[in-house]
C-alpha cells in the first residue's frame, strides 16, 4: 500500500526478484508505479486531496483532511479499500465513514483516547491529549517517559570498511526538489524543471583524478550491482565521498545499496555503500 518497494528498498535487483517469484501481487497506490506494473491487480487509491481523514505527523499532530477535488475514475479511500477486501475475505467490517475508524483508535489507543473528529480544528491536536485539553500535550519533559524511554545516549561512530576494490563512500539521501522515490514530486512541472534527472555529486579533487568533468556521464559499481548517472562537481562532499539522490527511477541507485544490516539500529544501511566509480567513456 503506498511503497513503490522496487526503488525504495536496498539492492534492487534482490527486490526485483523476490516481487516476481510471488504467486499473487496486489498494489495499492495513486499512480501506476514500477512496483505497481509488476503487480497482477492495482487497487487505485484516493491521494490526500481527494479523501477525508486524518494524518498523525512526527510531531505527534492529528489533523483532519478534507477533500479538495473528487477521486478520478473509480479511485477510492483507503479505509474503503480495506473494507472491501475485508468483505470479501470473509470478515464484516461495518464502517460507514472515516470517523467511525477514528472514533475506534480513540477507544483501543491509550496516547489517542480522547481525540475525536470533533476536536480536531485547524491546528489539530497533540496526542497525548487530555480529557478538555484543547490543544493536547505539545512538548514532552523526561519526566513523562516511562522506564526511561526518551533518553539519549551518544553511540560511536564506526566508519565503513576499507574495501581497495570499492574505495569510495556513497551517501544517499533526498534534495530539496523531490521526495521520496518521486512517485508524486517528479509530476510536477515546477519541480521537475529545477531537478530534472538523477546525478552523482562527486568532489573536484576526486573528479580531477578521474579524469572527470561537470556532466559527463559516470558509473558506479558495488559488490550489488552497477547504475550510470551524470557527474555533478561540488565542493560540498569531502574527498573520497559521492553522493546521489534517491528519487529518479530512472537512476535506481538502490541498484548498488547492499542489504547489510547496520550494528547499532540493526537495520539495512541504506544511507552509504562502497563504490567505484569511473567515467563511460
Amino acid at each position: 500500500m503506498g511503497e513503490n518497494l522496487i526503488h525504495s528498498y536496498p539492492d534492487y535487483d534482490l527486490v526485483h526478484g523476490a516481487l516476481a517469484a510471488v504467486d499473487f501481487l496486489v498494489v495499492q497506490d495513486i499512480f501506476l508505479t514500477d512496483t505497481a506494473k509488476m503487480a497482477d491487480v492495482v487497487l487505485p487509491a484516493a491521494s490526500y486531496a481527494e479523501k477525508l481523514g486524518t494524518f498523525t505527523n512526527m510531531e505527534r499532530r492529528v489533523q483532519q483532511v478534507r477533500p479538495a477535488v473528487p477521486a478520478p475514475g473509480e479511485a477510492k479511500a483507503d479505509w474503503e479499500i480495506l473494507v472491501e477486501l475485508s468483505k470479501a475475505m470473509g470478515l464484516a467490517m461495518n464502517y460507514t465513514s472515516p470517523e467511525q475508524v477514528m472514533t475506534e483508535i480513540s477507544q483501543l489507543v491509550p496516547g489517542y483516547q480522547y481525540i475525536n473528529y470533533k476536536r480536531l480544528t485547524e491546528d489539530g491536536v497533540f496526542w497525548p491529549a487530555k480529557d478538555g485539553d484543547a490543544e493536547g500535550q505539545r512538548y514532552f519533559t523526561f519526566d513523562d517517559f516511562a522506564e526511561g524511554k526518551g533518553r539519549f545516549s551518544a553511540v560511536k561512530y564506526h566508519l565503513p570498511e576499507e574495501d581497495a576494490q570499492y574505495p569510495f563512500i556513497l551517501i544517499t539521501g533526498s534534495i530539496l526538489f523531490h521526495h521520496g522515490t518521486g512517485t508524486m514530486s517528479r509530476r510536477a512541472m515546477g519541480l521537475s524543471y529545477l531537478c530534472p534527472e538523477g546525478y552523482v555529486e562527486i568532489n573536484p579533487d576526486d573528479a580531477e583524478k578521474l579524469g572527470i568533468k561537470e556532466g559527463e556521464l559516470v558509473e558506479l559499481a558495488s559488490s550489488a550491482g552497477r547504475v550510470q548517472a551524470k557527474a555533478k562537481v561540488d565542493d560540498r562532499y569531502q574527498p573520497g565521498i559521492v553522493f546521489m539522490p534517491k528519487h529518479f527511477a530512472d537512476v535506481p541507485v538502490n541498484k548498488v545499496i547492499q542489504v547489510k544490516e547496520e550494528g547499532v539500529s540493526h537495520l539495512p544501511a541504506s544511507k552509504y555503500t562502497l563504490v567505484d566509480i569511473r567515467k563511460i567513456a
